[in-house]
């Protein structure tokens, strides 16, 4: 909460009388929403991906405080070039997630976070054989309403990855 004091005495500008007394106005704010500072990183650690192999994405969200926030979406809609995937939500004591065990297709998750809670979620995605050129996959956190992140272009992370081409056994051409 601030305030702040405008003082009005009345004033002689323009040949003005000063026969009014000093009035003061008072104007408060009171900050009643949530302010909290939270992230996500997503990574498979690789720059390159070989689509005979699946990848595997970690997601880590975080809450730096200093309010705790409840209904933080977590959304990872899975690139074209995954033809199968399954996740896990795991959170430490400051944290929760709405599922248990292993779940599959795209990440949508709502978590709740206290300051320092921390949410990892594995992704392990079959890639396309035939994919070829980058892999691209971001994923968001949205927040309830009425939550104020002072950060928020970490509200979002993207992992790029070259998608390596078919391996030959032979580069010459001889067998």
């Amino acid at each position: 909460m601030f305030t702040v004091v405008l003082t009005d005495d009345g004033g002689t500008d323009n040949g003005g009388d000063d026969s009014s007394p000093a009035v003061n106005l008072e104007i408060r704010a009171n900050s009643t929403g949530t302010t909290s500072d939270l992230s996500i990183i997503k990574s498979n650690g690789v720059d390159e991906v070989d689509p005979q192999n699946d990848t595997i994405w970690t997601l880590t969200i975080e809450n730096a405080g200093p309010d705790p926030v409840s209904s933080v979406e977590v959304q990872d809609l899975l690139p074209a070039e995954v033809t199968q995937a399954s996740w896990m939500c795991q959170a430490n004591a400051q944290a929760s997630c709405t599922t248990s065990g292993a779940q599959s297709g795209d990440v949508d998750e709502t978590l709740g976070l206290a300051s320092g809670g921390m949410v990892l979620i594995t992704i392990q995605a079959e890639i396309d054989d035939a994919a070829t050129g980058t892999l691209v996959n971001t994923a968001t956190l949205t927040l309830p309403n009425g939550v104020t992140d002072p950060t928020p272009d970490d509200l979002s992370s993207t992992d790029s990855d070259t998608l390596q081409s078919g391996a030959a056994i032979f580069k010459n051409g001889f067998e």
